[in-house]
């Protein structure tokens, strides 16, 4: 993760129980359910039996939910490398095979972040699409190809030259659209932080010089950190993990709908501090969502009081 930004924090913790994870029951609130057991994460950690997930991405396809996920023990960015569970209800996880997590190793320096998972229909191929940090040289958009979601090729798709000035990005999010593909992010640099997009007819080509500006109406006082862009069955919806107050860290979820990618009517506010599971939250963050009927299924990270991370899962209407 963007360590070094004040608000690039990372980490939810899980238990190891078996290759499984689990949803447990409703513990405080009706439709929230937290992880209790956990993800095998496919290497060794030794001096612990915890150990942390953050910037969780789910994608729906053929009746099976496919997550990509990053570890984060014990605040090491050298474990924030892409893995990916299977769930054939959306619930307990497991991994398609042994040793297939992480997917790649850590770069020589710096560190991976910010996976988002697509399924590209064109091709018939699975994409994760993720950062390849390396301060203050340069942050790649690297592409993770599979045909089965077991066996994957790496495509670095972009090039931002950060000792050249170019922009320094978090939360890429992919989709289709018609004949094109969008690829949102949020613009980190000089302390924009505004949301921005790229389009192109080709899922692996990109111009990153021909960044638009989303015409998104966020709320008065909201700033956007991190996103994740979903299709509904008629419309688009964007989760933006946004704060209000750069010290107090006063994080909320917001809902914005589009019926074409251009401009993004804001909706409601899903999740904040005081509408999450655990009372013990200090934020919530980045989180993933999936349509189903005519609610949106949410996956939700968020760290507590005592700095520990979690993952949380509930289900909230649409119509509301």
């Amino acid at each position: 993760m963007f360590r070094n930004f004040i608000f690039g924090f990372t980490c939810l913790s899980f238990i190891i129980f078996s290759c499984e994870a689990r949803f447990d029951e409703p513990v405080y609130r009706k439709h929230n359910y937290d992880f209790i057991d956990h993800f095998y994460a496919g290497f060794q950690i030794t001096d612990s039996s915890y150990i942390p997930f953050v910037h969780p991405d789910i994608l729906f396809h053929n009746n099976r939910y496919y997550l990509t996920i990053t570890p984060y023990y014990k605040s090491n960015d050298k474990l924030e490398n892409p893995c990916i569970y299977i769930s054939y209800d959306g619930k307990y996880f497991f991994a398609g095979r042994d040793s297939l997590n992480p997917l790649v190793t850590a770069p020589t320096y710096d560190h991976n972040d910010d996976p988002d998972i697509f399924f590209d229909d064109k091709s018939g191929s699975f994409i994760i699409n993720y950062l390849e940090t390396m301060r203050p040289d340069s942050q790649n958009v690297i592409s993770l190809v599979s045909m089965d979601a077991l066996h994957w090729q790496r495509k670095q798709i972009i090039n931002y030259n950060l000792s050249r000035g170019d922009d320094f990005i978090v939360s890429p999010s992919l989709i289709s659209y018609q004949d094109n593909y969008y690829l949102f992010y949020v613009n980190v640099s000089g302390g924009k932080l505004q949301i921005e997009f790229l389009v192109s007819p080709e899922v692996f080509q990109w111009n990153k010089y021909e960044n638009q500006k989303a015409d998104i109406d966020l709320p008065d006082g909201f700033i956007p950190w991190h996103l994740d862009v979903i299709k509904g069955p008629d419309c688009f919806y964007l989760l933006c993990t946004a704060f209000k107050h750069m010290l107090h860290f006063e994080h909320s979820l917001l809902l914005f709908k589009s019926d074409s990618l251009k401009h993004w009517n804001y909706e409601k506010e899903l999740l904040n501090n005081s509408l999450l599971s655990d009372y013990h939250c200090k934020y919530v963050y980045r989180s993933t969502a999936i349509v189903e009927q005519d609610s949106l299924s949410i996956w939700y990270s968020y760290m507590k009081m005592n700095n520990d991370w979690n993952i949380g899962f509930t289900r909230l209407s649409l119509q509301d």
